[in-house]
């Protein structure tokens, strides 16, 4: 957690003081909120089976598809290349951003209902493959475990 913790925040710096105006900076955060975290928020206050394995699955495929759509204030050229690209200026015309926030909806709520029926069905062993614990009866719980996990 604090590895973690350490490398957003570098990730964080390294981001501020490359951009050149805030206004980039502004943009892009919620360009990424809309791409990955709105799909994760929606799901889990609508979905009722939402587990972590779709909301893996979807953040990781979302977040790759839209970085390779390229960002135009890091100057970073697009890989993939939609319809209505225009290479002189490197600009996607086409709702890319759009488009990988479905994706990751998509993927969230396939991945997450079809791991919550392999598993309810029994094709899948709970115990086994059930590594990010997704069910808890309550509270605190969750808080002893956190706490047993800081501690050491």
């Amino acid at each position: 957690m604090r590895a973690a913790s350490v490398v957003f925040c570098a990730v964080a710096a390294v981001l501020a003081l490359t951009f050149k105006s805030v206004y980039g900076l502004l943009v892009m955060c919620g360009d990424f909120v809309y791409v990955l975290l709105f799909p994760q928020l929606t799901c889990a206050i609508f979905l009722p089976s939402y587990n972590t394995f779709g909301s893996f699955v979807g953040f990781v495929v979302s977040l790759i598809f839209r970085l390779l759509g390229g960002e135009s204030f890091l100057n970073w050229q697009a890989t993939v290349h939609f319809p209505w690209y225009d290479a002189e200026t490197n600009t996607q015309y086409f709702p890319y951003k759009s488009i990988a926030m479905l994706v990751g909806f998509g993927l969230i709520i396939g991945v997450s209902w079809g791991t919550d029926w392999l598993m309810k069905t029994g094709r899948l062993d709970r115990n086994t493959f059930d590594l990010l614990t997704t069910d808890w009866t309550n509270l605190t719980q969750m808080m002893q475990l956190i706490l047993k996990k800081t501690r050491g």
